[in-house]
C-alpha cells in the first residue's frame, strides 16, 4: 500500500469516528478492547471450548487470561467428571494459552462455598471485564413439580450462576453452552438482544468491543407482551409507543453514521413483537457462528425467560454474553433521551462540520509534508533503482563497446592507429634489416615495451568509448525514473530535487573515477610511446646516414679503382 493510500484510509477512518462521536455520543465507535478475562474450568469438554475462546480473545484483542480450576468429587454421578478429565482440561489450557498472558489463580477449588470466597478475593483485586464460564459450571438442573398434573419441568439455576448474575453486577459473563463452536468466525458475527430501545447504545458499544473489522452486528429489540407480563394493557401500549418513538429517533439520528461505517462494520436493526421473528433471524444468522449478546442484569429481567429458552434449545450452540449494568449506563440513558429539535440541530451541526472538514481536507491534500527520513528513504530507493538498471545493462554495454570500437573511430583513435602504423612499419623495417644481415635475435626490451604500451593504449581507448556509451543508458534510466516519480503530483517537487542530487552525486563519482583511472594513465602512456618512436626515428636516421656514407665510400672506391 502506498503512502497516499494509507493517508486516505486513515482520513476515512477519522471521519467515520468523528461521525460516530457526534451523532451517537453514547456509543464509542472504537471501544477499549477486553484487557483482562477470568476463565472457570472443570473437567468437561465445554471447559476446553472455554479455553479456545479465551485463546481467541488473547489472539485478536491481546486479552490477559487468568484461570480458576474447580474440581470436586461431591457431585451427582450424572454430572460428575473424572480426575483424568479435569487434568486433561488443565493441560489443554497450558497448551493453548501463552505463558506470558496466562496465569492459574490459587489452588484447585473443591466446593461451591470455597469457590465463592476465592472469586470474591480475585474479582476484588483484579480489574476483570469478562468471566468465561462453561454451562456445565453454573449448575443448570430441571426438577419435576409434584403439584403439577402434567410432566412440566422447571429449570433451576445453581448457586454459582446466581452468584455471578446477582452479586457480580458490573462484569459481563460469557456462557459457553456447547463445544461445537467455530472459533475462527466467533468475533465476526454478533447478535444483540434487547428488551427496549434505551439499551441499544450500551449493547452496541459492547458488541463493537467484541467485533473484528468487516464484522456484522444484528440488533433485535423484543417488545413481545409475553415477556412483559408484569405490565398492564395500558402500560404495555405506552411501552410500545415509547419504544417506537425511540427507535425512530435512533434510526434517524444514526442512519448516516451506520451507512458510513458499513465499510467497516455491518449493522442491522430489527424490532418485532413476535418471538418467532427473532428465532428465524437467529436461524438465518447462524446457529453455530458468532456470539449472542443479551441484556440481563439480573434473573428478574424481562429477557430471563427467553434466556432459559435458549439454554433449553439444543440446536443453538453459540456462546451467550450476558451484559449487565455499568456506571456509564445511567449516562447513556440520559444521552439517549434527546428531543427531536436537538437531533435536528445536531444534524445541521454535522453538515456544517462535514463541509469544514472536507475543505480542510482538500487544503491538506495540496500541501506536501514529508519528513527528512521519508526523503532519505525515497532517495535511497531511486539510487538503488538506477544502480540496478546500470548493472542490468552492463553486459549490453560491453558488447556494444566492442562493436563501436571497431566501427566508429574518434579522432583520438585515428591518431593512435597512425601511431600503431608507424610502430609496425618501423618493426617491419627492422625485420628486413635483420634478415638482410641473416641474424636471428629475440625481441629486445624496447620492442616488448612497445607491444605492451600498444595494448594498454588500446584498452584505455576502449574504456573511454565504453564510458561514452554508458552515459546514454544512464541518461535514459534517469529519464525513466523521473517519469515514474512524476506520476504522483504531490511528490513531484521532492522527487525532482532528489533526482538532481542523485545526478550530481553520480556525475561527481564518474568524473573522479575517470580522471583517476583513464585520463592520467592514458596521457603517460601516450608520452612514453611518442618518446620511444622519436628514439627509434633518430636511430633509424643515424643508421640510414651510415648506410649512405658506406655506399658513397664504396662508389668512390670503385671509381678510383676504375
Amino acid at each position: 500500500m502506498s503512502i497516499q493510500d494509507r493517508d486516505k484510509q486513515k482520513s476515512a477512518i477519522e471521519r467515520t469516528l468523528q461521525k460516530f462521536t457526534e451523532l451517537l455520543p453514547s456509543v464509542r465507535p472504537q471501544p477499549d478492547p477486553v484487557k483482562k478475562a477470568l476463565v472457570l474450568i472443570d473437567g468437561t469438554a465445554k471447559s476446553r471450548t472455554s479455553v479456545l475462546v479465551a485463546e481467541q480473545l488473547n489472539h485478536h484483542f491481546g486479552t490477559k487470561i487468568d484461570v480458576v480450576c474447580f474440581y470436586t468429587e461431591n457431585l451427582p454421578s450424572e454430572v460428575k467428571t473424572s480426575k483424568e478429565s479435569y487434568e486433561d482440561s488443565l493441560s489443554f489450557a497450558y497448551e493453548h494459552l501463552r505463558s506470558d498472558e496466562f496465569e492459574v489463580k490459587g489452588q484447585v477449588i473443591e466446593n461451591v462455598e470455597m469457590l465463592k470466597s476465592i472469586l470474591d478475593a480475585i474479582l476484588l483485586d483484579g480489574e476483570y471485564e469478562l468471566i468465561i464460564v462453561p454451562s456445565s459450571f453454573i449448575g443448570i438442573t430441571q426438577i419435576e413439580e409434584e403439584d403439577f398434573e402434567s410432566e412440566a419441568r422447571i429449570t433451576v439455576m445453581g448457586d454459582i450462576f446466581e452468584y455471578l448474575l446477582e452479586e457480580i453486577k458490573e462484569i459481563s459473563v460469557l456462557l459457553i453452552q456447547s463445544e461445537k463452536i467455530n472459533v475462527e468466525l466467533l468475533w465476526r458475527n454478533t447478535c444483540i438482544m434487547a428488551s427496549n430501545s434505551l439499551q441499544l447504545s450500551y449493547l452496541t458499544e459492547k458488541a463493537l468491543s467484541f467485533s473484528l473489522k468487516k464484522g456484522e452486528i444484528h440488533c433485535l429489540v423484543n417488545i413481545d407482551q409475553n415477556y412483559h407480563e408484569d405490565k398492564s394493557e395500558e402500560e404495555f401500549s405506552e411501552f410500545v409507543k415509547k419504544n417506537k418513538e425511540d427507535l425512530e429517533r435512533f434510526d434517524r439520528a444514526n442512519s448516516e453514521v451506520f451507512k458510513e461505517a458499513s465499510r467497516f462494520i455491518e449493522y442491522l436493526l430489527i424490532t418485532s413483537n413476535e418471538m418467532e421473528v427473532f428465532k428465524d433471524e437467529i436461524t438465518s444468522f447462524g446457529k453455530d457462528v458468532g456470539i449472542f449478546i443479551i441484556y440481563m442484569p439480573s434473573k428478574h429481567s424481562s429477557l430471563y425467560s427467553y434466556f432459559v429458552e435458549l439454554l433449553e434449545d439444543r440446536e443453538i450452540t453459540f456462546p451467550i454474553l450476558i451484559a449487565k449494568h455499568k456506571e456509564e449506563a445511567k449516562k447513556e440513558v440520559i444521552d439517549e433521551e434527546i428531543t427531536d429539535d436537538a437531533v435536528k440541530e445536531k444534524e445541521e451541526t454535522e453538515i456544517v462540520r462535514e463541509e469544514i472538514f472536507e475543505e480542510d481536507h482538500a487544503k491538506e491534500k495540496e500541501k506536501i509534508v514529508i519528513d527528512e527520513s521519508l526523503k532519505e528513504q525515497i532517495k535511497e530507493e531511486v539510487k538503488l533503482d538506477i544502480l540496478k538498471r546500470k548493472a542490468e545493462t552492463e553486459e549490453e554495454i560491453v558488447e556494444q563497446a566492442d562493436e563501436v570500437v571497431s566501427k566508429e573511430k574518434t579522432e583520438d583513435e585515428i591518431q593512435e592507429n597512425d601511431i600503431d602504423t608507424k610502430v609496425e612499419k618501423q618493426l617491419d623495417d627492422l625485420d628486413l634489416l635483420e634478415k638482410a644481415d641473416e641474424k636471428e635475435t629475440e625481441m629486445t626490451e624496447i620492442d616488448e615495451m612497445k607491444e605492451e604500451v600498444k595494448e594498454e593504449v588500446f584498452e584505455e581507448i576502449k574504456k573511454e568509448v565504453k564510458k561514452e556509451i554508458k552515459e546514454e543508458p544512464k541518461r535514459e534510466v534517469k529519464k525513466e525514473v523521473s517519469k515514474e516519480l512524476k506520476k504522483e503530483e504531490s511528490m513531484e517537487e521532492l522527487k525532482d530535487s532528489i533526482l538532481e542530487e542523485i545526478k550530481e552525486e553520480i556525475k561527481e563519482e564518474i568524473k573522479f573515477e575517470l580522471k583517476r583511472d583513464l585520463k592520467e594513465p592514458k596521457k603517460e602512456l601516450k608520452e612514453k610511446v611518442i618518446e620511444e618512436i622519436k628514439k627509434q626515428a633518430e636511430i633509424q636516421e643515424s643508421e640510414t646516414e651510415e648506410e649512405e656514407e658506406e655506399e658513397e665510400e664504396e662508389i668512390s672506391s670503385r671509381m678510383e679503382f676504375e
